[in-house]
Formats: structure tokens, C-alpha cells, sequence
């Protein structure tokens, strides 16, 4: 049921999702305003739950976050567009976005739902993502 879980979950956030607007910052010098996002993602590798690619061309080798960023568009296109997450060609289409930074800011308007990795970050309006140069920090017991 792997992937079949993380459909699931698309499809009930895309129906259900009120749509808010956010601001994105990159890298303190490019604002971008969205009026009608329905999500904003931030990665390091290209995939993430069920083997999505929302950001096709991240590489954690090359000092950027990738960002895909979903606006404005209606659920029932979105819904159509969503399988081609999984091969990355979902970024040719209109109201879907990416960027490249090494910070990013989000600023919406109500508190949202941040996930990290798969864990829940609580409800935030604002983050701040950065990638720092060759580091990693391990807890081994």
C-alpha cells in the first residue's frame, strides 16, 4: 500500500485544501508572492512519499534547496497533473513553479502544516530553510 497511501493522501488534501496566500523568499533578495498556493515544498533529493519527484532536478550534492511551489490551479486540474509528479514532467505545466536557493522563507498568511522528512513541524506562518555546505549531524548510541 506504499504508494497507494500517499495518493490517497494527495487526492484528500487536493479536495479538501483551502487555498492561502504565502510569500516566498529566496535567498533574502527574490520576494514571490502566491495568492492561491496549495503547497510549497523544499528538497534536498529529487523524491519524496511514494517516490513523488516535485522538484526533478535537486541534488544534495550541489549546495541548493529545490523548491516547487503549486498555485493557482483548480483541484480537478491538479488532480490530472499529479501523475506525472512521479516522473517530474508535472513542472511543464502552468501554476507550477521552481526555484533554487540556498535559503528559503515562507511567510502565509494563517498557521499551516509543516512537515519535515515525513515528521510533523506543527502548525507554522513562517519558516526558514537553508542548506549548509558539506554537514551532517549523526546521533549514533
Amino acid at each position: 500500500l506504499g504508494k497507494l497511501t500517499y495518493v490517497g493522501i494527495a487526492l484528500r488534501q487536493l479536495i479538501l485544501t483551502k487555498h492561502h496566500s504565502c510569500e516566498v523568499i529566496l535567498d533574502d533578495t527574490i520576494h514571490m508572492h502566491f495568492d492561491n498556493f496549495y503547497f510549497v515544498t523544499v528538497m534536498l533529493h529529487k523524491y519524496e512519499g511514494g517516490g513523488f519527484k516535485f522538484c526533478p532536478r535537486a541534488n544534495y550534492t550541489d549546495g541548493l534547496l529545490d523548491v516547487c511551489v503549486i498555485n493557482n490551479i483548480h483541484w480537478l486540474r491538479a488532480l490530472c497533473i499529479l501523475p506525472t509528479a512521479f516522473s517530474g514532467k508535472h513542472v511543464r505545466f502552468n501554476g507550477i513553479s521552481t526555484y533554487q536557493a540556498k535559503k528559503v522563507t515562507i511567510i502565509s498568511e494563517v498557521p499551516l502544516p509543516v512537515h519535515a522528512d515525513g515528521e510533523s513541524c506543527g502548525m507554522q506562518d513562517k519558516i526558514t530553510m537553508t542548506q549548509e555546505d558539506k554537514r551532517l549531524r549523526m546521533i549514533i548510541k
